[in-house]
C-alpha cells in the first residue's frame, strides 16, 4: 500500500476480540460514515458495554498503530502511541478470539450507513500483535 485512500460511507472497518454474543468483546472500530471518529467499546455481555470516541483524521491516508491492552480491572485503547482512553467499567473476562474485519453496510441511520454503490472497499493491515501479560 503506497497510496492515499479514502473512507465511504456503507462500510465498517474493526479490529477486536470477541466470544459468544458479546459475553467478552472488545472493539476498536471505523464507521464510514463518520471516518475520522475512532469507536472504542468493551462490552461484557450484550447490554453492558462502555465505549469512548476519538477524533482521529487521515486515517486514510498513513498507516497507523492501534493498540489496546485488556487487564483483569482495565481496557485501554491508543493509537500511535498517544495516552490512553482507560475503560475500567464492564471489562470482560472470558477468553476471545482476535478478529479483523471490514464489512459493506446499507444502514441508512445507523452504524456504518447508507452504501455507497459501486465502489470497491479495501482494509490494508500491515502487521497484527498479541502479546499475552505475563
Amino acid at each position: 500500500w503506497d497510496g492515499l485512500g479514502t473512507s465511504v460511507s456503507g462500510s465498517v472497518s474493526a479490529g477486536f476480540v470477541y466470544v459468544n454474543n458479546s459475553l467478552t468483546e472488545i472493539d476498536m472500530e471505523f464507521a464510514g460514515h463518520l471516518p475520522n471518529t475512532l469507536y472504542m467499546t468493551n462490552w461484557r455481555g450484550i447490554n453492558n458495554f462502555t465505549y469512548s470516541t476519538a477524533a482521529l483524521f487521515g486515517i486514510s491516508d498513513k498507516v497507523m498503530n492501534y493498540k489496546f491492552v485488556w487487564t483483569s480491572t482495565s481496557v485501554s485503547f491508543s493509537v500511535n502511541g498517544a495516552p490512553p482512553v482507560m475503560h475500567t467499567t464492564n471489562v470482560p473476562s472470558a477468553p476471545a478470539h482476535f478478529w479483523i474485519n471490514h464489512w459493506g453496510t446499507d444502514n441508512q441511520y445507523g452504524f456504518g450507513g447508507a452504501a455507497t454503490v459501486g465502489v470497491a472497499r479495501y482494509m490494508y493491515v500491515d502487521s497484527v500483535k498479541y502479546t499475552p501479560l505475563n
